[in-house]
């Protein structure tokens, strides 16, 4: 594993708290193949993304979440980079509204509601990458539980397994520790 997939950096969020990833829970239910990070570490993301073999064109990455405040963060985040949202395809924006529920959104980013499943949330993913659109997928995850990190995981390590040209970056609360002192 590089210094790059090691490095979780704390962010302060929009109400002033300083959050800090604790690696002990992220590498619990991280999937293989899955690039962890804060969201204000995702311009490195960014940045490693534009490294990829695309050629000239910036990265296209899709942001998916459950929480709209973390993917309006992320995809304030990834506009400081080389990348772009992508062009959905119309087929892969049918399969994402069938497995969410009606006040899910599909914009800038994909927003499913803090209370869609963990398989909804997979099938969105799996429909992300499947889409060729899309050169990889933000995981921006609000409160979730252990057991729905573990079902994510597990549709992340498929996605990174049947789709190794997608870069996955998943930025999950699971290891975040809201009670982390400033500066942790």
């Amino acid at each position: 594993m590089s210094d790059q997939t090691r490095r979780l950096v704390p962010y302060r969020l929009a109400d002033g708290s300083h959050w800090r990833v604790r690696t002990d829970v992220v590498g619990r239910h991280r999937a293989p193949g899955a690039l962890p990070v804060a969201v204000g570490d995702l311009a490195g993301a960014g940045d490693h993304l534009q490294r990829r073999p695309a050629g000239s064109r910036p990265p296209r990455v899709a942001v998916v979440t459950d929480e709209a405040q973390l993917g309006d963060e992320a995809v304030s985040v990834l506009r400081g980079t080389p990348a772009r949202s992508p062009d959905l395809r119309q087929q892969t924006e049918m399969r994402i509204r069938h497995c969410s529920s009606p006040a899910a959104s599909v914009r800038d980013y994909v927003d499913l509601t803090r209370h869609c499943s963990a398989r909804s949330l997979a099938a969105a993913v799996d429909a992300l990458a499947d889409d060729p659109g899309c050169d990889a997928v933000v995981i921006a995850l609000g409160t979730t539980s252990a057991d729905r990190a573990r079902t994510l995981a597990r549709a992340v390590a498929r996605v990174c397994r049947d789709h190794p040209d997608t870069t996955v970056v998943l930025v999950s609360p699971t290891g975040i520790d809201p009670s982390s002192p400033p500066g942790a």
